[in-house]
């Protein structure tokens, strides 16, 4: 496990800011609103996936609320900066991430209703070498202006991340069929664990999302 989720917050003046992206990645929170300036990236609500183990990746359309937890992500970009607002007007309703506004010694799980929630991170994950959320080993301080996710205990270690518009397609030519003795190319499940023989349900091919039906 690597955790990457370490940006720099460089205050370029009073009102704006400067995020710094691992491989494109980063989470932010602030009790202000903010804006983005920088094109081709966006701030990212993040919701249950269909599957477990999944989460959705869900584009805000109006910048990034205060005291609201987002990710940060733009491919192929090093930096983002980002502009206070008196207000935005996206919609969050759903959203899992947790604001982080002050340091704060992130447990690996609470008990909220007598119902335990582990809480992640983003980092990478070294089995399969791709960006998720990793469970907290509870030890060391999560910096103000991050943000971090929480589910239900249900979900596991690592959570696999999924833009709405990821193509997922069926395994056809690529040598895993359901029940294949030994795949051609290097399968992982959603957890990142080498798969040998795929079953029916979603799977990661080089980099891509496959389904096995």
């Amino acid at each position: 496990m690597v955790v990457f989720d370490n940006f720099r917050l460089e205050f370029v003046g009073m009102n704006t800011k400067n995020v710094t992206l691992n491989e494109g990645y980063a989470t932010f929170s602030s009790v202000d609103a903010y804006r983005i300036d920088t094109e081709g990236v966006n701030a990212y609500k993040v919701t249950a996936g269909a599957t477990t183990g999944v989460v959705t990746l869900q584009a805000l359309s109006d910048g990034i609320p205060g005291n609201t937890g987002v990710v940060l992500y733009g491919e192929g970009k090093t930096s983002v900066q980002l502009t206070a607002v008196t207000t935005s007007g996206s919609d969050t309703e759903g959203n899992l991430m947790k604001a982080n506004v002050d340091d704060y010694n992130l447990p690996s799980s609470v008990v909220i209703n007598e119902v335990t929630y582990n809480n992640y991170t983003l980092g990478k994950d070294v089995t399969d070498n791709r960006v998720k959320f990793l469970r907290s080993n509870g030890e060391g301080t999560l910096a103000a202006g991050k943000a971090y996710l929480q589910l239900p205990a249900s979900a596991g270690s690592r959570v696999s991340i999924l833009f709405p518009d990821d193509e997922v397609t069926s395994v056809d030519g690529k040598g895993i069929a359901k029940g294949a003795k030994e795949p051609s190319v290097p399968v992982y499940n959603l957890q990142g664990q080498r798969v040998l023989k795929p079953t029916k349900g979603l799977f990661i091919v080089d980099g891509k999302k496959h389904v096995v039906r």
